[in-house]
């Protein structure tokens, strides 16, 4: 025993000088020195020291405890996470738990290989209960709420395994592999009274909030189209998620639901404000017949009654897209999408890969001026707006505009709103800005603090529901014109 209290105080010394400021378990290389040693005094003093020395490495903070980065907008600390799926976006969600002051509570690994050992690993690096099932975790009492962090395949059945039993879900985006999906994870998650969200996180960022607020405030006018543009040229391994049939892969669903999203929320704004819109003759008519409590009463009519089929797109959207299938599967997935949509008026044009780069934008077209995200548009931290003349504006007294070369702006808008920094001690970073995971687990406490709340206003269960059907028609559509060649 009193050697292996030498070594520990070794270990201790040796993370001093290095002057961790992080308590998550230090880097993997010292955390097999860590092992090493301490496990050398283990066998010497038999099973009470092999004991002591698992609790020392899996609960010992550092020398500095936790610091807790405070940003605004990041409020953590009022609920309970598991994660269930240990991939690589679940280590940065619970870095920027940890870092932003929340509570990991638990972990569960029960779809890959050795799922137990992977859950011990994750669990002690993260100061976690670890899990090798889904099941375990979903009897947890002291679990709030779980994100479902598993390859798409699995979202709606291990979502389902946390709903039943009483948990709030947020669910790595897609909802679903399909519509159907997804209106049955919404339709479980109503009758159980819990909270399901789909992790659109974008949605989130203050930056996007701010471009909401610009849009709503009316500066711009009527938002006639909108474009954007994401994708990347993903490994070439057709056992990857992104490649892979079994594993819901695809650019759609990958990275394009995100833009279908962002989409159909600046659709409803001008639903919302029509009445101060004027008509412009060339709009469709569904454009203004639609208001848009009529546009999520229609979505969502299936989630108040079950005997209601899925809302029809028929009369209200309108989808065109080609692409490229990768065949080397027998059932392909898509790699590559263009897409022209229109829901009830208001037009997107969308690109979407995972064989090229992509600018990763994504731009707000609407009558008296344009807004862009600036990229990443999937977690932005700055944007800008531009308010132009043009002759059917009042404040231009009906003169004739520039007819080329660029109209006179009005008016400049910019904002910006950095994100945490990732800690040092805990890269590298998975996926870019982890950090911003932040805003959506504040936006999801928020909600369990709040009584009788069943979806993030962010993100409200018809857009999920709408994005899901939109990306299911394209996504059939690529596959249509690939067959008919």
């Amino acid at each position: 025993m009193l050697q292996i209290r030498k070594m520990v105080s070794e270990v201790k010394e040796e993370e001093e000088e290095a002057g961790e400021k992080v308590w998550i378990v230090a880097e993997e290389r010292n955390d097999l020195r860590r092992w090493a040693k301490i496990g050398r005094a283990a066998l010497a003093a038999g099973v009470l020291g092999a004991l002591l020395s698992w609790a020392l490495v899996c609960t010992s903070p550092t020398r500095k405890g936790t610091v807790v980065v405070k940003t605004p907008g990041i409020n953590l600390g009022r609920k309970r996470w598991g994660i269930a799926g240990l991939g690589r976006i679940a280590y940065d969600f619970a870095v920027s738990l940890k870092a932003n002051g929340g509570h990991l509570e638990a972990v569960a690994a029960g779809s890959l290989p050795n799922p137990g050992s992977r859950a011990s690993d994750f669990g002690c690096r993260f100061g976690a209960r670890h899990y090798g099932t889904y099941e375990a975790l979903a009897a947890d009492p002291k679990v709030d709420v779980v994100y479902v962090a598993t390859t798409n395949q699995l979202h709606m059945d291990v979502a389902l395994v946390f709903v039943r039993a009483g948990k709030a879900v947020l669910v790595e985006k897609p909802t679903g592999l399909d519509a159907p999906q997804a209106l049955a994870m919404l339709r479980e998650a109503r009758a159980h009274g819990v909270l399901l969200a789909t992790n659109f996180w974008n949605m989130l960022f203050p930056v996007t909030r701010w471009a909401i607020d610009v849009v709503k405030s009316n500066k711009l006018g009527e938002v006639l189209a909108a474009r954007g543009d994401m994708g990347f040229e993903a490994v070439d391994n057709l056992h990857d998620r992104f490649l892979s049939p079994e594993l819901g892969g695809g650019a759609m669903l990958d990275m394009g639901c995100y833009i279908v999203h962002l989409f159909v929320q600046l659709a409803a704004i001008n639903f919302e404000r029509k009445g101060d819109v004027a008509r412009l003759p060339t709009r469709p008519r569904e454009a203004y017949e639609f208001s848009r409590a009529k546009l999520r009463d229609h979505f969502e009519a299936p989630l108040r009654n079950a005997s209601r089929p899925l809302a029809s797109l028929d009369g209200l959207a309108r989808v065109r897209a080609t692409g490229h299938l990768d065949r080397r599967n027998d059932d392909p997935v898509d790699v590559e999408a263009s897409a022209a949509v229109e829901l009830a008026g208001t037009r997107l044009l969308l690109g979407t890969s995972l064989q090229r780069a992509s600018p990763f934008t994504f731009d707000v077209l609407a009558a008296h001026g344009t807004l862009s995200l600036d990229s990443p548009a999937n977690c932005p931290t700055s944007a800008s707006a531009a308010v132009y003349r043009d002759a059917n504006d009042a404040r231009n007294n009906n003169t004739a505009p520039t007819p080329c070369c660029g109209q006179p702006r009005l008016a400049d808008l910019r904002f910006a709103s950095p994100i945490p920094s990732y800690p040092e001690s805990l890269k590298p970073e998975r996926y870019p800005r982890g950090m911003g995971f932040g805003y959506v687990q504040t936006a999801v406490e928020a909600c369990l603090s709040t009584p009788n709340c069943l979806e993030l206003p962010e993100i409200p269960a018809w857009t999920q529901l709408a994005t899901q059907q939109i990306v299911d028609a394209i996504i059939r559509e690529i596959h249509q014109t690939n067959d008919a060649f």
